[in-house]
């Protein structure tokens, strides 16, 4: 073989190799992000926490009898409004109405009907107002999903449920806290920070 031959083997293998890559670049990528979104909108919420000095709560348990008990991803408090977060991930297009109690995921060529995320969210944000005496109007509820589910087919009618792609939660948080109503108390908002992360904490103990 001669070395005109040997280097177009090399340079063919390199080719090919890369061709490869970049073939399998885009399924391992939504691969690797479905099993680690979790972690990736946690990132994001405490990126924003971070920037804009906001108290953040993640994997919070609530037990609401000796059976019974709810989870919440995260809870971002604002200056403005406490955002209750659940996360999600939708392999698929998702459409519906927030007040439905189904939404539909569309799959390739099939359609499935899923349970309404909000709806559950809003049960969660229920919970919260009672646990610390807060207006349920302070709370909003969002639910963060990756961007590639979302097809603006999800038609929102309320003012405090959100569902949000990963890329606009900041830009979400901004508008919202722009709004013109008056900042929570501080000292109140401190107490409840810490009362919700000490029945976390003892939560956690006990189980």
């Amino acid at each position: 073989m001669t070395i005109e031959q040997i280097i177009y083997v090399i340079v063919a293998s390199i080719l090919s190799v890369l061709i490869i890559c970049l073939w399998l670049y885009s399924p391992f990528k939504k691969l690797i992000y479905h099993f680690r979104y979790k972690s990736i909108y946690a990132k994001e919420l405490y990126n924003i926490a971070l920037d804009n000095d906001y108290y953040l709560i993640n994997n919070l348990t609530l037990k609401l009898d000796d059976e019974l008990s709810i989870h919440v991803d995260h809870i971002l408090f604002g200056d403005k409004y406490i955002y209750v977060v659940r996360d999600r991930y939708y392999n698929g297009l998702i459409a519906g109405i927030d007040r439905d109690k189904k939404f539909v995921l569309k799959k390739r060529k099939n359609q499935l009907l899923i349970d309404n995320p909000l709806i559950k969210n809003s049960l969660r944000v229920e919970k919260l107002a009672l646990i610390t005496h807060f207006k349920a109007s302070l709370f909003i509820s969002l639910v963060v999903v990756n961007d590639n589910c979302l097809a603006k087919e999800i038609t929102s009618t309320l003012d405090n449920s959100f569902i949000v792609g990963k890329s606009q939660i900041k830009k979400l948080i901004r508008r919202i806290e722009s709004r013109e109503i008056e900042t929570i108390n501080e000292d109140q908002l401190r107490f409840a920070v810490k009362d919700i992360a000490r029945i976390n904490e003892n939560n956690k103990i006990k189980n």
